[in-house]
């Protein structure tokens, strides 16, 4: 071919990519600026007789769309097919007597291989797979701009609402495919050269829709769909990735900051899309939950056997170098949504740990200086009368134990209970719970809440935690803590608890106190128990048994400062200690709008709180010293043990032993 040919028919590949982009990116907002002129001006009968065709015409995008042989067979799009190039493989066959749902992988900055291969004709879709009709699905808001939805209809476009892709594969006769790119709008923000990060795992939809109409699922990996453009770094926890997300909700879209060759045009780099074999689905009108988990882990198998099978022959060596395998098909298990409701269970459980007790206080005192005095005066004759019930059990609500927000908390970081043992509901228990962190917060999750399941692990066992005496002279604060579960830590209240004649009595007590939160250090494990024995005087009046609980995770949530214990500052914080029941400590974590950052957002660390095995305790009215030493050093020998056997399963190293202090 003469060189000016070939500079020709390269000019009309870049000329073709461009109006692509055009239309992709700009014709939207041309089209409905259009509209608005022409209906502000001598023109605005046009723009009012095509708004009411628009709304007859509304439920077309959800009903199998208009298409046209015609444009999807348009020369511009072999042109824009050559310039990177683009090839569609076939693997098997496909019946077209059925309907097909063809998952798309990956969803790529600007979904070209799907554009290309399944809304026009440029890759031979109908001659590769005779009698199937491919229907790309996209957004449900472009449709609702005018002309560009006409546009993208004539294309083989529709809309990805669910009635749409319902009405494809309910249609009699077969041959209806459904294509969907299944990470949707932020996959895009994964999509960088040399990287593949699938949102799958927790994407169950598209099962459920083949299984309520028995169409057929089929992989389709799509190489170098991630290799057209560079993006901005955003980084997960990064300023920028923590803006895009939280306006994709909003804008139905994501905005993946890209740029190719000469800004906007991709980078030449072959794509190649491979539909893999079918994987036939018996139709279950009201699928449940395991036919879909089912389904949707042989489709992640059929996809990762795809990938393996074809990467080296599609991929290019540069992929397998840098990609590293399983890891290849890195699944995102939680979406946007669930993300952001984790972020904001736990920063409520900081904000209320940290700030309500004082809040609500200042709260209540100031409406004694205003109109509203009233409302102070009697909540304060109510709490002359409430006073002693922090000590008689308290007055927990199991509607707010069950709030979904401790779900959010617990799955933030995440939180697990492990039970190693059966604890039979005919005894009484004194949980003795390690380490205290700087806010208690496996303690608080497992035990004030129902958010990890105590009550079905340890069905029968009435689970109450202890905390400061002077928390539940707070207004309004103690009874917000009451409702949990939570009970003053006085003798008055661990003696009323076990002394109930209901069995199945459960006291958590924090041994080290508001003391072993000065060493909650990152990966090291000290407790404060040495000459903590008032828990053991307790369980041998009242025969209760006791029970080592360790929480691994619960120091490395926050960072600490931790002063020497000769400095002033620690001086400082021992004795506010003393007098006010809490120690001060200088800690942090991360910014709730960046990973890099400082803030009061707790890492998200696992955290897992394991129930070791009762030591059976006799009951003695009167214990001696004795008899409290005894039981004291098999308690910390239970605990040194339950540490030592579950160290390894939860991250710590075996060199790594506790220390008691």
């Amino acid at each position: 071919m003469p060189a000016s040919s070939s500079r020709f028919c390269r000019s009309l590949q870049v000329f073709a990519v461009l109006q692509w982009l055009f239309l992709f990116l700009g014709l939207s907002q041309v089209c409905l600026a259009v509209l608005i002129l022409a209906l502000l001006s001598r023109a605005w009968i046009l723009g009012v007789l095509y708004l009411v065709w628009l709304y007859g015409d509304r439920d077309t995008p959800q009903t199998g769309g208009r298409r046209s042989a015609w444009v999807r067979n348009w020369t511009i799009w072999r042109h824009f097919r050559d310039y990177f190039p683009i090839s569609l493989v076939k693997t098997a066959e496909l019946d077209p007597s059925h309907n097909y749902l063809f998952g798309f992988h990956p969803h790529g900055v600007l979904v070209i291989g799907a554009f290309s291969n399944f809304c026009t004709e440029a890759t031979g879709f109908s001659r590769l797979f005779p009698g199937l009709c491919p229907h790309l699905l996209m957004l449900p808001c472009w449709f609702h701009l005018p002309v560009f939805r006409d546009y993208s209809m004539l294309t083989g476009l529709v809309s990805s609402a669910k009635a749409s892709a319902a009405y494809l594969l309910s249609r009699p006769g077969g041959g209806q495919v459904a294509v969907l790119a299944v990470g949707g709008p932020l996959e895009a923000l994964e999509a960088k050269p040399g990287a593949l990060s699938l949102r799958i795992r927790n994407q169950k939809g598209f099962v459920k829709l083949a299984l309520e109409h028995g169409a057929s699922l089929v992989p389709v990996f799509s190489f170098g769909e991630n290799e057209l453009f560079q993006q901005f770094p955003n980084p997960p926890g990064s300023w920028v990735r923590m803006a895009q997300e939280a306006l994709q909700p909003l804008l139905s879209v994501s905005l993946p900051l890209f740029h190719g060759r000469l800004g906007l045009l991709p980078f030449r780099r072959p794509i190649y899309t491979v539909v893999g074999a079918p994987i036939p689905v018996q139709r279950s009108p009201r699928p449940g939950r395991a036919q879909v988990d089912a389904l949707h882990a042989l489709y992640v198998e059929r996809l990762t056997r795809l990938f393996e099978e074809h990467k080296a022959r599609y991929g290019g060596s540069s992929w397998d170098r840098s990609l590293h395998l399983p890891a290849a098909l890195a699944c995102t298990m939680k979406t946007l949504k669930k993300q952001w409701l984790e972020v904001v269970g736990a920063y409520q459980f900081v904000l209320t740990f940290l700030f309500m007790g004082v809040s609500s206080f200042l709260l209540v005192f100031s409406l004694l200086f205003t109109s509203l005095w009233s409302f102070s005066v009697l909540y304060l004759a109510w709490l002359f009368l409430d006073w002693d019930t922090p000590n008689r059990g308290g007055r927990r609500s199991k509607w707010i134990r069950n709030w979904t927000i401790w779900k959010h908390l617990s799955d933030y970081y995440p939180i697990k209970l492990v039970k190693t043992v059966e604890l039979p509901p005919d005894r009484n228990y004194v949980f003795g719970s390690h380490p205290h962190g700087i806010m208690c917060i496996g303690t608080v999750c497992n035990f004030s809440t129902e958010s990890t399941g105590f009550t079905q692990k340890f069905p029968g066992l009435r689970c109450s935690v202890v905390a400061l005496n002077g928390l539940f002279h707070l207004p309004l604060y103690r009874d917000y803590l009451m409702s949990t579960g939570m009970c003053s830590v006085s003798r008055h209240s661990l003696d009323y608890i076990l002394s109930q004649p209901r069995r199945g009595q459960v006291v958590v007590i924090m041994i080290g106190g508001a003391h072993e939160s000065l060493y909650a250090l990152s990966r090291e494990h000290h407790v404060v128990l040495q000459n903590r024995k008032g828990f053991v005087r307790l369980a041998l009046r009242h025969g209760a048994s006791l029970v080592p609980v360790y929480s691994f995770g619960e120091n490395d949530v926050y960072r600490i400062k931790v002063f020497a214990t000769d400095s002033w500052q620690y001086l400082c914080q021992s004795i506010i200690k003393k007098y006010l029941g809490f120690a001060p400590c200088i800690f942090w974590g991360r910014s709730l709008f960046s990973a890099n950052s400082w803030g009061l957002l707790p890492f998200p660390v696992p955290i897992t709180t394991v129930v070791g095995s009762p030591i059976l305790v006799p009951q003695s009215l009167h214990p001696t010293d004795e008899e409290v030493d005894h039981y004291h050093t098999l308690y910390v020998k239970a605990l040194e043990q339950l540490f030592e056997e579950h160290k390894e399963s939860y991250g710590v190293p075996a060199s790594t032993h506790l220390t008691i202090m």
